[in-house]
């Protein structure tokens, strides 16, 4: 189960029907977010916001709703929407004055941020665009939904090419981007969020004798909060131990071959090889073949289009498998 926080406010609206549109898909998705069993995070108790919509979303999806709240000490209300319902809080003091005259609320925004795993975003001005610039730099999954307009909207607008660039949010694309015009607008969402908010997984493939520099390249990818499978079996056991390998594949994003001497005079590594490479050109995952250079071996040609980088010094690997996070799709 997920934390997924919402923020985000109808502030400056002055059409009615908006106000109550943008209040209705709120309450959509706090309910989708109880029903799916996720907790709820919310900053804000402000009728004005998506934060309030979204609880009495959840409330009146399920009386046990999980829900947790990022405050000021000195915020001036305790929240609750019902009187009888009190939700466990996370409370923050005022930044200093330098800061506090950007964003008063800096400290309990930034922190509920940093306890989601994933953040939707709508409407909104100041304090929304603090919860997306927190998003982005803390590297929490943000979704923005784009049809009522602010700050949600200009990151909808940037992030675009990135939600396109994922082959399984696609069908739920137009739910982010107008959600007045689908059924079921606060699941649609949600599930979106649930897809995109999923960690990318890398198949390591690499011969034995590279054990040390398959640790290495492990040691990062689980650093950044990836999944990683890795074929550490020193006997093959046949059909079985094949399907097991194919299994994992196809359950990774990337696949990444440790290039070396070692793995060019290794059929079960060239194996490996082809079988992502034939699942990738049949639009299945892995969505990705990298090799890194782990050594002077040169690649042959038939190889030679594969995204490829440099990686015989630590540094360099470093910087080889962080160029490969960074092209993430």
């Amino acid at each position: 189960m997920m934390k997924i926080l919402v923020a985000g406010s109808k502030r400056g609206f002055t059409d009615d029907t908006l106000c109550r549109a943008f209040d209705k898909i709120a309450h959509d998705v706090g309910g989708a977010i109880a029903r799916s069993g996720h907790t709820l995070l919310i900053e804000s108790d402000d009728p004005i916001t998506f934060d309030y919509h979204a609880v009495e979303g959840a409330i009146a999806q399920s009386t046990s709703a999980q829900v947790e709240v990022h405050r000021l000490f000195e915020h001036a209300r305790a929240y609750g929407t019902t009187p009888d319902k009190t939700f466990p809080h996370v409370h923050y003091r005022t930044p200093p004055f330098q800061i506090e005259e950007a964003d008063q609320r800096l400290w309990a925004r930034v922190g509920a941020v940093s306890a989601a795993d994933a953040v939707i975003i709508m409407g909104g001005r100041t304090g929304t665009a603090t919860f997306g610039s927190a998003a982005c730099d803390l590297r929490v999954p943000l979704v923005a939904v784009r049809e009522f307009g602010g700050e949600a909207a200009e990151v909808f607008d940037r992030s675009l090419h990135c939600y396109q660039s994922r082959n399984e949010v696609q069908n739920l694309l137009n739910a982010v981007r107008s959600p007045t015009a689908v059924t079921d607008p606060g699941d649609c969402i949600v599930r979106f969020t649930e897809l995109w908010a999923r960690k990318n997984a890398y198949f390591l493939s690499y011969a034995h004798e590279d054990d040390a520099i398959a640790d290495h390249a492990e040691l990062v990818l689980r650093r950044e909060d990836r999944i990683v499978f890795r074929d550490e079996a020193r006997l093959r056991l046949g059909q079985i131990f094949e399907a097991e390998i194919r299994s994992e594949l196809a359950r990774s994003d990337t696949y990444v071959g440790l290039w070396s001497r070692h793995f060019s005079e290794s059929d079960w590594c060239r194996r490996e090889l082809d079988w992502a490479l034939e699942l990738n050109q049949n639009r299945l995952r892995p969505r990705r073949v990298c090799l890194v250079l782990v050594d002077e071996t040169p690649l042959p040609e038939e190889l030679r289009r594969i995204l490829h980088a440099h990686g015989a010094e630590r540094s360099a690997r470093f910087a080889a498998f962080h160029r490969i996070l960074r092209e993430e799709i």
